[in-house]
């Protein structure tokens, strides 16, 4: 006669051992998953910078690095060797010190028509263009160049300039209604100074749209790129553990804190993104600029502790910025403390004419933590909430809903705040010296407190 209750017993132990199995099989894929995708950007990162792709070789390093990148203690967000992080110090150092002393000497000159941006892939290398490579002016700067940076400069030839490009842009925007008229939506327009050439994003590249942007603007550089969405802005509807948030109405708005800023009374500011403080009080689903709310309060840490109010004269949401500051309660919450690499502590910002295409840019967002890529374009612009943005700059750094107004530096250099992403460009920040200028604060930095950047408050 069988035994029902060891029978029972029996059935509930292969219950539990399969049920057991089938954990550990998800557990398994889960982590194969998030193995498979931490190894892919590795590989992205090694590619862009020119670094060992070797499998076995990332394959270790990640393994070796692992607990560095969970904590946050990996400098450039992903794996890396001794040797290559310190490689890639170098490349740093090299485009935040000697870089601005070069285009100086270029201007110096009288040398305006050029192209200048950084090859990671060989080795962070500086590529400066100009018209007529073989004239005699050309040929002094190069050699003189040449003799104090060696192999770190390579001239080539140029057939538009920078500043052409910029123009180009300008040109684009001051068409646009004509373009609209024919039924050409733009999404964005930027520049791409590697291939010296402007890039314009529309919903439909047909022949019709093809056609018609040649008979405006004849046979200038414009490249058309299909996107088939418009640009967003990175502040999640909800909030995910975000830093720093805000209460509007039921659905609470989570983003990032940028950089500490004070004015000429010496009050002290959190900067991060204006979009972050807007809201759709209208109801026609979109975030408008008209819908910023002054006087807003910002909390950090779910709410426990109070940073301080939306301020109703320091922002700016058009043009060259996305920002706005939060009048901090005590003047103990301003840093120039950034989360990266542990903590970093900014000493100095970028100017905006001393940015290069190519150079090695980090963000760091309470969504995705710190991340680097490099710098696409100087002159991004597009149009979103009801204004139009110019002049903002264009990377391939990782980032998500959330990560809006977060710090965009270099080593311990502000470069500016995170805006947003479109399909061109996976990140998109306003330079740090275009937002002082716009909403008239000065960045934290100990260095720079005296180095004469006026304010402009529009």
């Amino acid at each position: 006669m069988f035994n029902r209750k060891k029978i029972y017993s029996l059935l509930i132990a292969i219950l539990m051992i399969i049920l057991t199995i089938s954990s550990n099989l998800d557990s398994s894929i889960v982590s194969a998953s998030n193995s498979d995708k931490e190894y892919k950007s590795n590989i992205e990162f090694r590619e862009k910078f020119g670094l060992n792709k070797d499998e076995d070789h990332v394959k270790k390093i990640i393994s070796e690095n692992k607990s560095d990148i969970k904590s946050g203690e990996s400098k450039y967000g992903v794996a890396l060797t001794r040797e290559e992080e310190k490689e890639l110090d170098r490349r740093v150092g090299f485009q935040n010190d000697e870089i601005p002393v070069i285009k100086s000497k270029i201007r110096e000159k009288g040398i305006d028509e050029t192209i200048l941006y950084i090859d990671q892939k060989k080795g962070g290398k500086l590529k400066v263009g100009v018209k007529n490579k073989n004239g005699d002016k050309n040929k002094k700067m190069f050699k003189e160049l040449l003799a104090e940076y060696g192999d770190q400069i390579i001239p080539f030839e140029i057939q538009y300039s920078e500043k052409e490009l910029d123009n180009l842009v300008t040109e684009v925007w001051e068409n646009k209604n004509l373009m609209q008229q024919e039924g050409i939506e733009i999404y964005t327009v930027s520049t791409d100074v590697i291939n010296q050439q402007v890039l314009i994003g529309i919903s439909d590249v047909n022949v019709e749209s093809s056609d018609y942007i040649n008979h405006l603007f004849g046979e200038k550089p414009i490249v058309l790129i299909e996107e088939d969405s418009a640009p967003t802005d990175l502040a999640a509807p909800t909030r995910g553990g975000e830093l720093i948030e805000s209460r509007s109405g039921t659905a609470p708005i989570g983003c990032s804190a940028g950089y500490s800023a004070y004015d000429s009374n010496n009050s002290f500011y959190i900067v991060t993104a204006a979009h972050c403080n807007m809201s759709d009080d209208n109801g026609d689903g979109a975030l408008d600029y008209r819908e910023y709310r002054a006087g807003e309060l910002w909390f950090e840490y779910d709410y426990t502790y109070q940073i301080g109010r939306a301020s109703g004269l320091y922002w700016q949401y058009n043009k060259d910025t996305d920002a706005m500051a939060i009048s901090v309660l005590l003047p103990e919450t301003a840093t120039n403390e950034v989360l990266s690499y542990g903590i970093t502590s900014l000493t100095s910002y970028q100017h905006a004419s001393n940015d290069t295409v190519g150079e090695v840019v980090c963000k760091t967002g309470s969504r995705t933590g710190v991340t680097c890529g490099t710098l696409l374009s100087r002159n991004v612009g597009y149009q979103i909430s009801g204004s139009t943005f110019t002049n903002l700059r264009g990377t391939d750094v990782s980032a998500q809903g959330g990560d809006s107004g977060g710090t965009v530096y270099s080593a311990d250099k502000l470069y500016g705040i995170v805006k947003g992403l479109n399909p061109s460009y996976s990140m998109i920040y306003s330079h740090v010296e275009n937002v002082s200028r716009a909403i008239g604060l000065y960045p934290l930095v100990p260095s720079e407190s005296s180095i004469g950047l006026t304010p402009l408050v529009e």
